[in-house]
């Protein structure tokens, strides 16, 4: 029975922070003085993900915030569906490996951050009509 019950309880947890909240970006504002971002109406800093979308309806961006700031994974999308972006940020500065696509899928551009924002590296990708052209750079 004892086992049940923390299975259960364990499940619940799990889908209770799985379940992020979901706004559209109409419905938020950042604060001029702070730069922390609020849903209209609500007074706590918001948390959980905020939606951008084309005129269509689809999905244009989608930017994980956390107390108010840029916090976690974003991503956003070619009018086409691809993706054209994928950021990680922390606390509101850009940290991990973000990377640009174009529109066929392939690499364009793919920096790590880290250490509050430092480059780490970037490489840039330019496509051919034989295959990828790679050039790394290293701050």
């Amino acid at each position: 029975m004892k086992k049940l019950l923390l299975e259960a309880f364990l499940l619940v947890s799990v889908l209770s922070f799985s379940a992020e909240r979901k706004v559209q970006v109409e419905q938020v504002f950042k604060n001029a003085n702070t730069g922390i971002v609020y849903v209209q109406g609500e007074e706590t800093p918001y948390t959980g993900l905020i939606e951008v979308k084309f005129p269509n309806g689809k999905t244009q961006a989608l930017t994980s915030y956390r107390n108010g700031v840029v916090h976690g994974k974003g991503i956003t999308y070619h009018p086409n569906g691809k993706v054209w972006s994928k950021e990680n940020y922390k606390n509101g500065v850009e940290d991990g490996v973000n990377i640009i696509y174009y529109e066929n899928g392939n690499i364009e551009y793919e920096k790590n951050v880290s250490n509050n924002g430092r480059t780490v590296y970037e490489k840039h990708y330019f496509s051919f009509l034989n295959g990828i052209f790679k050039k790394k750079q290293t701050n």
